[in-house]
Formats: C-alpha cells, structure tokens, sequence
C-alpha cells in the first residue's frame, strides 16, 4: 500500500482586509489591524496530495504560524511519515490528538489526512464526516462594533444583497452597544434574523441585563453569543431566562467534552463550533452531533480562515443535523487569501461535491 512519503509547513500571517472592531483589542500595531495566523500543511502519498489548513487565534488559543509550523515539522510530521493512510488517521487521534494545546497545528495536519483521504476515495469531505444534511448551506454577514452610522450602512448593504442572518460584534461599552443594536434592529425586515456577539465583553449578568433591558424583546434578535466570561457560564442560563432571548456559547466551548458539559448542565441555548478552538474536524462534526442530542443548534465559525478553512467549515456545516440561521465564514476578511476557488460571500453557498475538501491553495513552501 502506498505511505506517506512527506508533509510540509507553510506559516503565514495575513492581514485583515476590513475594519472589524471587537470587545477585545487585537490590532497589530505594524499594520494597525489584526493580523491572523495561518499554517498550510501538504501530505504527499503516492500521486495523491492532501491539503489542509489551521488557524491560530493567539489571545484565546496561544499559538502563531510559525508555533504551528515549529510543531508540526518537529513532532507530528515524524509521527506520519512512513505510515499508510489508514494508519496515519489512527496515529493522529491516538498520538497527535493527546498532545497538548495546539489546536492549529493538530487541525492544519487532519484536515490534509482528510483532504487526502477523499481524494483518495473519490468522495466529499462531507461524506467522510458523517454525510451531508443539506446541500445548500445559510451564510451570516457579518459587522464590527463600528460607530452607528457605520454599522447602519453596512447592514444596508448585506440586507440589500439578500442576506436575512447579520452577526453584530459589540465592544463592551454599554451605551454604544444599545445604540448600535437598537439601530440596527429598527432596519431588520420581519423575518430577518439578528446575532450578537459580545466575546465576554459585557462580563457578567448585571452588565448583560443593562444591554438587553435598554434593548428589549424582539423576535428579530436570534441569539446573544457568549455575553459574560467563560468562567461565568451559568450566568448564562440565567440571562436566557430572564431576558428570554436564547444564549449561544463561544469562549466557553472547546472541545467536546465542552459541549457535553454546557448542555448536559442546562446553561446555553446553541454553540458556536471553531475548528481552530477544537483542533479537528472529527471533533467539530461530533460538538454537532451532541448538540442535536440536546435539540439545540449549532453555528460553525470560521477564524478567519481563507477560503480553503471556511471551505472545509462548509463541509461541517452541511452535516451539522441542527443549524442557526447561518454559518459563519468569511474569507473576504482577509487581505489576501491562496484558496482556489474563492469561497464566496453569499446569502447560501454549495457545498462542494469534489473530492476532499474540493479546494486547491497556491502553496508555496518557501
């Protein structure tokens, strides 16, 4: 049987193309926006080529590109090479998965074994993670904490493209954050449908509450992702109780064992699933799985992965058995981005039926 013969890492950091504004302060003072870490991982077999990609987010996970590539090329690649595919998948969850941390790197090298394994196969990458539930997938726009004027404009402008799922990020200042919610509300049509992202920054119940009272009820606000910190997650049963407006978990879910935890216990609504937080493909269609268990839904985010990452998020999505308005992937985001073809930023995406994950990335390993 054929073995793998190499594998390659490729860091690279790519800046944001946008103003995206968070709770958190990530701009690279070089450049003045954040820049986003990425390794590029080719398995070579035979005359077959699997591709992958992870993604780091460095305050939250703690890796860059290049301690991606560093771990990839001084303990994971030697762990591989020489074995057959089917050994090579094993040794990942037996080996590579049980290193600590590293969450970019462990998924940079399985989406390659995956890529390569449906190549391979002549099948999906959907079909390898459990088979698709939809052909077509939902996209959600999304929108920084920008001033209110801006924010009001840019909604316009993905309303106007007929997108009926918006993500709004919010930046901890409470006054704004009303403003810049209320103010997008008032120009969502009926069946639109609103998130909002907080990223903890609105710390703990009381602060929450002086945002949604100020806000009120309204059928158009989907859901509040991760309003408090992590280590606040009951306090956000309390706040989709109070205020009924259903919670999404974010900063507070990583693994599996995560999800089980959160939903076992009661405490969220929905999950947001990262791939770049989990680490695998296989663990992100299995958050998925238990999620429907507890007939609660999911939404699969993309870390600012080019459109080879999202693309392989869309995958997700499309097995995903209970899924929010909209995935969130956007490759757009970013300054440059080597997928081929161009993942597109659009109301609902194909999932693509091409062997692997079906996207190519210009690789170059110098």
């Amino acid at each position: 049987m054929e073995k793998i013969t190499s594998i390659q890492a490729v860091a690279r950091e790519i800046p944001l193309a946008v103003d995206f504004p968070t709770s958190y302060d990530f701009r690279d003072k070089r450049v003045g926006k954040r820049i986003t870490h990425h390794v590029f991982v080719r398995i070579a077999m035979g005359n077959l080529t699997g591709m992958g990609e992870g993604t780091e987010l460095d305050r939250f996970t703690g890796g860059t590109s290049r301690t991606m590539q560093e771990i990839i090329e001084s303990q994971f690649a030697p762990l591989l090479i020489g074995l057959t595919l089917e050994e090579a998948l094993v040794k990942f969850r037996s080996s590579v998965m049980a290193y600590p941390h590293n969450p970019g790197a462990k998924l940079g090298v399985e989406m390659a074994l995956y890529d390569l394994w449906g190549k391979q196969r002549a099948i999906p990458l959907y079909e390898l993670l459990g088979g698709r539930m939809r052909k077509q997938v939902p996209l959600c726009a999304h929108i920084g904490a920008l001033p209110v004027e801006q924010a009001i404009e840019q909604a316009r402008l993905h309303l106007s493209k007929g997108f009926a799922s918006l993500k709004l990020k919010a930046d901890g200042d409470i006054a704004k954050d009303i403003e810049r919610i209320g103010a997008i509300l008032e120009i969502m049509p009926p069946q639109g449908k609103l998130r909002v992202d907080a990223n903890q920054g609105w710390i703990n119940f009381n602060r929450t509450g002086q945002v949604l009272r100020a806000v009120g009820y309204s059928s158009k606000l989907e859901y509040i992702e991760q309003p408090v910190l992590r280590e606040r997650a009951e306090e956000m049963r309390k706040i989709s109780d109070t205020f009924g407006i259903p919670v999404f978990a974010d900063e507070a879910i990583e693994t599996p064992r995560h999800a089980m935890h959160l939903l076992e216990a009661g405490l969220v609504d929905g999950l947001c699933i990262k791939l770049a937080k989990c680490g695998s493909l296989l663990d992100g269609a299995l958050i998925a799985q238990i999620a429907a268990l507890h007939h609660v839904p999911v939404t699969p985010v993309c870390a600012y992965a080019t459109s080879f990452g999202a693309t392989a998020e869309l995958h997700l999505a499309a097995v995903a058995p209970l899924l929010s308005s909209g995935a969130e992937l956007a490759p757009r985001m970013l300054s440059q981005d080597p997928g081929l073809p161009k993942l597109q930023l659009k109301p609902t995406v194909p999932v693509p039926e091409r062997p692997g994950v079906g996207v190519e990335i210009e690789f170059d390993p110098s």
